[in-house]
């Protein structure tokens, strides 16, 4: 999202990731909700670490995927979207308001 932004904007897709993970919350009770929810956000906080490693310890002759310089070229969108969400989790704030203020983020980095 960062990299090519939709054409209708972040939010569509964002308020999409929602409503899939609020699908997958609904048969949970609240404690395995919080759980979960705190396991997508750091698994999405390392695979953005990982690829956007990849991407900029890569040798130039490596062939990359078309997005991969547009990632690098809003490093400080990824970077910022990364710092504010890790301080949500180490802060242990409430799951489910530290999701919504992840893809509150994340819209903000789209857009940046």
């Amino acid at each position: 999202m960062i990299a090519a932004p939709p054409p209708d904007g972040a939010a569509a897709a964002l308020d999409g990731i929602a409503a899939f993970v609020q699908e997958q919350l609904r048969p949970m009770r609240r404690a395995t909700c919080g759980l979960y929810l705190r396991r997508l956000l750091v698994t999405w906080l390392m695979d953005t670490v990982n690829i956007t490693t990849t991407y900029l310890s890569a040798p130039a002759g490596l062939p990359m995927p078309e997005h991969a310089g547009a990632v690098i070229e809003r490093i400080e969108a990824v970077c910022t979207l990364l710092d504010r969400v890790s301080a949500l989790l180490m802060a242990d704030a409430e799951p489910a308001a530290s999701w919504r203020l992840a893809l509150a983020q994340a819209a903000k980095a789209a857009t940046r």
